[in-house]
């Protein structure tokens, strides 16, 4: 595997279901089908969808067909009901995996909401999501826990990822949607190097439109870049990570990246081949997007992306 291989491969899992693209259920995954049978078909992860829709979901699809999927278990964002939420989720997916339909869920995601309360962690929600999992036979499928705008403070971050890694659960981070939902570069940079120092694999989603940081509309804050967010986790391994990543996340030069066979070059650092798939595996796993088209012209516009084939894609 060469190092574009290695940066990229399984990255992108499709979420056209969500906006902006906000497809129904039959063009969405006629799109996906078409991801998969083409020339990027390396890059893309699962079929993202919600337990709330999945017998829909099963209703489109035919008994044989193997769709990856990752089920977004919508619980709700009411610190009072998202426990019984999560429990009837968890349940449903269950009943559908034991059953006889199509459903092939390999991971979940779940929205946690906020503490009712400043003084209270997230540690009793984390365990009970853990203790869900375990009671339902789920303990060893991935879970990320989309972690709420209040955990990206400096003060909640470190047991935030603390109670993941203690429970063996995966991070999500939400990067746009809304502008008030966008973090900003230090508590992105924050995020990325508490899941590096607790080991704690994550995914992004939403707002990571293009490779680099972008103005979506005047006044708002900068969207992010996915190729940004994927080589500042690359290098949040390293040493001098602190100060290295904020800057990687800011960058907006075409030429800063530079992807060789072996490395995955930012300005003057490098990061080898090992690294990179440590970090794929272990750090940005992958991130949701409603298109393969804006990412992969992107990568071949920047030069990153080899082409063999992949104009194709864009038409």
């Amino acid at each position: 595997m060469n190092a574009a291989r290695a940066l990229l491969s399984g990255l992108i899992d499709y979420a056209g279901l969500f906006p902006p693209a906000k497809l129904d259920m039959e063009h969405a995954l006629a799109e996906y089908q078409t991801l998969r049978a083409g020339p990027c078909a390396w890059m893309g992860g699962r079929f993202i969808v919600p337990a709330s829709r999945l017998a829909e979901f099963d209703s489109h699809v035919e008994a044989n067909s193997n769709f990856p999927l990752s089920v977004i278990l919508d619980a709700g964002h009411d610190a009072r009901s998202w426990f019984e939420q999560a429990r009837q989720r968890i349940g449903f997916v269950t009943s559908r995996l034991s059953a006889s339909g199509v459903t092939r869920a390999e991971v979940l995601e779940i929205p946690m909401p906020a503490p009712a309360a400043a003084r209270e962690t997230f540690d009793a929600p984390v365990g009970q999501l853990s203790a869900l999992m375990r009671n339902a036979g789920l303990s060893d499928m991935p879970v990320y826990v989309e972690l709420p705008r209040v955990a990206l403070r400096e003060e909640r971050l470190p047991n935030a990822f603390a109670a993941l890694a203690r429970y063996g659960l995966r991070a999500k981070i939400r990067c746009g949607g809304a502008s008030n939902l966008t973090p900003s570069t230090d508590e992105l940079a924050q995020f990325i190097l508490q899941a590096a120092r607790h080991a704690v694999a994550f995914k992004a989603t939403a707002g990571l439109h293009h490779a680099l940081p972008y103005e979506e509309a005047p006044g708002e804050p900068n969207a992010h870049g996915f190729l940004n967010l994927l080589a500042a986790s690359v290098f949040a391994w390293e040493a001098a990570a602190a100060e290295l990543v904020p800057l990687i996340l800011q960058e907006r030069s075409w030429g800063a990246f530079v992807v060789t066979e072996r490395e995955l070059q930012w300005r003057d650092r490098a990061a080898a081949l090992a690294q990179i798939e440590n970090a794929r595996r272990n750090g940005f796993v992958s991130y949701g997007s409603c298109s393969f088209q804006e990412p992969v012209g992107d990568l071949l516009a920047l030069g990153l992306l080899p082409t063999d084939g992949a104009h194709a894609l864009l038409g």
